[in-house]
C-alpha cells in the first residue's frame, strides 16, 4: 500500500461565488475523480477512481469592541483600559499567537503595539482581551480630557492577527469602529480642578 496525496488549492472568494450559500456552513462535501495509469514493461492500464469527502470552511475571527474603563482622570492625563473580544465561528479551535494593533479614540491614534501571548479560542467560543494605557493629555491634546468625561466615545481597533488553525497558520487583518461606553471602575478617581491657577 502507498498513500497518495492530491494537492488542491481552494480560494474561498471564488468558491463562494461559484457555489452560493455555503459560506455559512462549517463543512462542505466534495468529490474527487480522475484516473491513475499503471505500467509494467510495455503494458499500461488506466484505472478510474472517485472519492467523496468533506473539507472545512474557514471563517475569519470576529472582533467586538466592548468598553473603555477609566481608573483615573486628571487634567493632565488618564489611566484607562480598553476591552474587546475575539469570537471563533469555526468548528475547530483557534490559537491566537500574535496581534499587532492600533487603537484610535475619536480618530486620534492613542496607542499601537503588539500582543504576543497565546490564547486558545474554542469552537464557537469567545476570548476577552484588554489594553492598558497611561495617556498624557499634553501630548495628545486637551480635547481628550473632554471626550473621556462623556458616557461613550467612538473607538477604532485595527491591525493584523496571526492565528494557528487546522488549515495551518493564517494572517488576517481587522478593523472595527464603533461607539463604546465609558465605564468608571470601582477604583476610579478624578481630579477636575480648573485649568486656571492663581499665583
Amino acid at each position: 500500500e502507498t498513500l497518495l496525496s492530491f494537492p488542491v488549492k481552494i480560494t474561498y472568494a471564488n468558491l463562494f461565488q461559484a457555489v452560493e450559500g455555503i459560506e455559512k456552513e462549517n463543512k462542505v462535501r466534495c468529490v474527487l475523480g480522475g484516473g491513475m495509469t499503471f505500467s509494467e514493461g510495455k503494458k499500461k492500464e488506466r484505472i478510474p477512481f472517485v472519492f467523496s469527502g468533506e473539507f472545512p470552511i474557514f471563517k475569519l475571527p470576529e472582533v467586538e469592541l466592548l468598553s473603555l474603563e477609566l481608573k483615573a482622570l486628571t487634567i493632565g492625563g488618564s489611566d484607562l483600559s480598553f476591552r474587546w473580544k475575539v469570537k471563533n465561528n469555526n468548528s475547530d479551535i483557534l490559537v491566537v499567537e500574535r496581534i499587532r494593533y492600533e487603537f484610535y479614540l475619536e480618530e486620534r491614534l492613542l496607542a499601537e503595539g503588539e500582543l504576543g501571548a497565546k490564547r486558545n479560542i474554542a469552537s464557537g467560543g469567545e476570548e476577552p482581551f484588554s489594553l492598558h494605557f497611561l495617556i498624557d493629555f499634553f501630548d495628545l491634546g486637551k480635547d481628550i480630557y473632554s471626550i473621556l468625561q462623556q458616557t461613550s466615545a467612538l473607538c477604532r481597533l485595527s491591525g493584523e492577527a496571526e492565528v494557528q488553525t487546522q488549515w495551518g497558520r493564517v494572517k488576517t487583518s481587522f478593523s472595527k469602529s464603533e461607539k463604546v461606553p465609558i465605564v468608571r471602575t470601582p477604583q476610579f478617581s478624578v481630579d477636575d480642578r480648573s485649568h486656571h491657577s492663581q499665583y
